[in-house]
């Protein structure tokens, strides 16, 4: 049964308590699961009424999709703080972003498995237009343009690197191995600079 918002809840700006909705969902969703969580549960933990999951969120699904967004976006964050700091070096950049993309899928999967593997199986329109693919499909253009390799087709190597990176954590997940995992960071870059013909 959800419990009354706390005196002074009402003061939140709205995008706090969005956030606050946002973040007990998260934490419900990798507890227990997407089905068994219901929106009562969610503003419990959030401590909101009922009626303000509404103003925010017409439905569980549209609060799924918020979380997806707000997860890709928080990872490309972690991704471009880690480019930045290489100015010039373009494999030295692609390295960098192949590494970053790994450690930090590798570190936040049970809040992907929870926000995405719920939503499954997905339209085929769409299903690989997102913010991470994008980056790096900039970073390849932008590689390629400075010279730094020569690709046929960068979208296609950037969908074939993101994929081909995703699974290679999801299986180290899966096999829990401490030893993998510490060569996880060197093995993509290797795999990331061979995709685009360089052995730096």
């Amino acid at each position: 049964m959800p419990v009354a918002a706390k005196p002074g809840t009402r003061t939140k700006p709205p995008e706090t308590r969005r956030s606050d909705i946002m973040n007990a969902a998260q934490r419900l969703f990798v507890e227990h699961g997407v089905a068994a969580t219901t929106v009562d549960q969610i503003t419990a933990a959030a401590e909101v009424a009922k009626g303000t999951f509404y103003l925010y969120f017409s439905s569980k699904d549209e609060l799924l999709a918020a979380l997806g967004a707000r997860f890709g976006e928080e990872l490309l964050e972690s991704i471009r703080r880690a480019t930045r700091r290489i100015e010039s070096d373009w494999p030295g950049k692609l390295a960098a972003w192949a590494k970053a993309y790994a450690t930090g899928y590798l570190a936040s999967i049970r809040v992907h498995d929870a926000v995405f593997c719920a939503t499954w199986p997905r339209p085929r329109d769409g299903q690989l237009d997102n913010c991470v693919v994008d980056d790096l499909e900039r970073l390849l253009e932008d590689g390629e343009r400075a010279l730094a390799w020569s690709i046929d087709d960068t979208r296609m190597t950037a969908v074939f690197l993101f994929g081909g990176i995703h699974s290679i954590v999801d299986d180290l997940s899966r096999k829990q191995n401490r030893k993998t995992r510490a060569s996880l960071a060197r093995t993509v870059e290797k795999l990331a600079l061979r995709s685009v013909g360089s052995s730096s």
